[in-house]
């Protein structure tokens, strides 16, 4: 009877903190900022709170997963994402002579390991899809990640990016279009120069 009822209480243990990870957690998690209207749709699983910092007007679908365990998710405003998005600062760590399995972030830092863990930075008005992953350093603002799309390299500004590993696809607006845009939204110092929108332009032959 004794066993019976530790087992029960176990199974009921592991469930409430489950719970609680997925569903209470992500609400009441001392974030490093969380602006105004920023919202994480749950069940969703957050690590490294702390780290990461959400914008006015951010949205994070529902099961999607943030892990920023020492360095730095940043999101800007307006930024929105689909269901079962992935957003991590960093990679395993390898090391002879030990289970990768059991390595851990404290591994890390006590190895002085860098280059595995990295700042995060999602500008503004971006649109990252269902099923996204990303694993790069910067995605530009206005930018578009497509459902499915595995982000290791970083994602110039208004680009559309698409597949395993994404690649940019086409621009959401011509040059002009995105002069247009900017003037519109920012004021003039925020604004992105011409020179370089075309120079990022060039680069991916368009």
């Amino acid at each position: 009877m004794y066993t019976l009822r530790m087992s029960t209480f176990k199974s009921i243990y592991s469930a409430l903190r489950v719970f609680y990870k997925l569903y209470v957690y992500p609400q009441t998690a001392k974030f490093g900022n969380k602006g105004k209207n920023a919202t994480i749709h749950i069940p969703s699983t957050i690590v490294g709170a702390q780290n990461i910092y959400l914008a006015e007007n951010v949205s994070i679908g529902a099961y999607s997963i943030i892990t920023a365990p020492i360095t730095t998710i940043k999101i800007g405003r307006n930024s929105y994402t689909g269901p079962k998005v992935f957003i991590s600062t960093g990679n395993h760590y390898l090391k002879k002579g030990a289970f990768s399995r059991l390595l851990t972030e404290e591994d890390k830092k006590r190895d002085g390991v860098s280059g595995l863990n990295w700042d995060v930075v999602i500008g503004e008005d971006v649109w990252i899809g269902a099923n996204a992953s990303i694993l790069c350093k910067n995605v530009g603002r206005g930018a578009v990640v497509a459902c499915g799309a595995v982000c290791k390299k970083d994602v110039p500004p208004y680009a559309i990016v698409g597949g395993v590993p994404a690649k940019v696809i086409k621009f959401r607006f011509s040059i002009d279009e995105i002069i247009e845009h900017e003037t519109a939204l920012y004021e003039p110092e925020d604004r992105m120069k011409r020179e370089d929108i075309e120079k990022i332009f060039s680069i991916y032959g368009y």
